[in-house]
């Protein structure tokens, strides 16, 4: 009996890699929606899942991937303009359809290494918005932080550090002054 279980759970830990669907870079696109026009708020770059949208609409707002050469991907999308507000109030559901002309909402959408550009357009396919996705260089930031480690480790080691040992009690001190 200890060998079938033993054997069942060796089986479960060894594929559970194969059912896990692997994380990948995304890119979170908070929009806000205005009468019609889709601005662009804020981008994040995670490590996430992103929806197939193998079921889209026929018509709708746009949004396309570009790299320098090539569309990576594009999908349709109809933005949240309704919301069903469900509330009770002596036994009557006064719940009803609201339709927004003003709202913030997200697109998530994957994110490519070669990607340089992100255009959302409209039913009428004319250009919304567009977000440069282009990677700032930050390694002069980087260099920066290690030459002052350089001059930092230069110094403590450029002065004359005396080390004075105590025995005290079986305890051992380093004091650097």
């Amino acid at each position: 009996m200890k060998k079938t279980i033993f054997i069942f759970i060796l089986f479960i830990y060894l594929i559970t890699p194969f059912v896990i669907a692997d994380a990948s870079k995304i890119n979170q696109l908070n929009l806000k929606f205005d009468n019609g026009k889709i601005k662009l708020i804020d981008k994040t770059q995670k490590i996430g899942y992103y929806p197939d949208r193998l079921i889209q609409p026929k018509t709708g707002y746009s949004l396309v991937v570009f790299s320098d050469e090539e569309e990576l991907y594009s999908f349709k999308f109809i933005p949240p303009y309704s919301e069903y507000t469900d509330y009770w109030s002596d036994d009557k559901n006064l719940g009803k359809l609201e339709t927004r002309k003003q709202f913030d909402f997200s697109l998530i959408v994957p994110s490519y290494d070669n990607e340089k550009k992100i255009i959302i357009y409209d039913e009428f396919f004319k250009e919304q918005e567009t977000i440069n996705l282009i990677k700032k260089n930050n390694n002069l930031f980087y260099f920066l932080i290690i030459i002052v480690l350089f001059i930092i480790i230069f110094l403590i080691f450029n002065k004359k550090i005396k080390l004075k040992l105590h025995w005290n009690n079986f305890n051992f001190f380093v004091i650097f002054f």
